[in-house]
This record gives structure tokens, C-alpha cells and sequence, in this order.
């Protein structure tokens, strides 16, 4: 720090768990969210997709035959 001031060591809370056991407990770790970043774009990038073709296949751009059973 600029005034030389040192920081507060981060204090651990004590948890009584049933069993009579305690454990000491500290802030969770912030984890990379790459993964998700890269999952939810390849989602995104899918949804616009499939909106597309539905989009192109109301509007009669793309045709896809059905098979009907028992019909001749």
C-alpha cells in the first residue's frame, strides 16, 4: 500500500458440523470461466441456427418432403 499500511490476513470462520467435528472454512476459489465462455457461445451460435432454418423453412425457402405411410 502507499502509506505502508499492511493488510488484514484473511480470517477463517469455525463450522461445528454434526458429529461433533469442526472444520474451518475460508472463501470459496474463483474458478476460470473459460469453459463457459466457450460453451455458451457455441450455444448461442447454434440457437441462431436452427433460427435460421426454421425461419427459411416457413418462409418456403427450403423444402423438405414428408413420407407418408400407407399411401400410394
Amino acid at each position: 500500500m502507499a502509506d505502508g499500511t499492511k493488510k488484514e490476513p484473511v480470517k477463517k470462520t469455525i463450522v461445528r458440523v454434526d458429529g461433533g467435528e469442526s472444520r474451518a472454512t475460508v472463501p470459496a476459489k474463483k474458478g476460470k470461466a473459460t469453459g463457459h465462455r466457450i460453451g455458451a457461445a457455441i450455444c448461442w451460435a447454434l440457437a441462431i441456427a436452427a433460427e435460421a432454418l426454421v425461419i427459411a423453412l416457413i418462409s418456403g425457402l427450403f423444402y423438405l418432403p414428408t413420407t407418408r405411410c400407407g399411401t400410394s
